[in-house]
């Protein structure tokens, strides 16, 4: 879906923290290590079998690695603190909230219907990722990147 790749581009570009060496940041792999197992073009996510060394490199399989010389820091998938923080840099009246009628919390919903007139427009509160909401959500946020 090229709308999320370019939505989550953004997203990441607007938030530099997403792209921090901590764990579960996701690294590609530029470099082939057989014998490690390690293929040019995986993926390996630090504190899932890579682990941040305080030099910051990483070791895998007791092996130590240059992050800069082997793998390209890909980015943390946006979750919905971060959409919402990136919509804040857009448009500052993200912070609007209010509550349904069983009195759930909707603030996050309540902010996208300041931008947009389509009910379906919702962000899926038992997903937290953005790669794991509606196509119409993701286009719709996709369409605020040039705004």
């Amino acid at each position: 879906m090229k709308a999320l790749e370019e939505l989550t581009r953004e997203i990441r570009e607007k938030l530099p923290r997403l792209k921090e060496l901590s764990e579960g940041q996701r690294l590609l792999t530029i470099i082939s290590d057989e014998p490690n197992d390690i293929y040019e073009g995986a993926f390996e996510t630090i504190g899932i079998g890579a682990e941040l060394l305080e030099n910051r490199n990483i070791e895998i399989g007791g092996y130590e690695y240059e992050i800069e010389k082997s793998f390209e820091i890909v980015g943390k998938d946006p979750m919905l603190n971060d959409v919402l923080e990136w919509l804040s840099i857009k448009n500052d009246t993200v912070d609007y909230y209010g509550f349904d009628s069983a009195g759930n919390y909707l603030w996050f919903n309540h902010a996208l219907n300041k931008f947009s007139t389509n009910p379906t427009v919702k962000w899926d509160l038992t997903k937290p990722y953005l790669k794991d909401q509606s196509p119409e959500l993701i286009n719709f946020l996709h369409g605020l990147i040039k705004k």
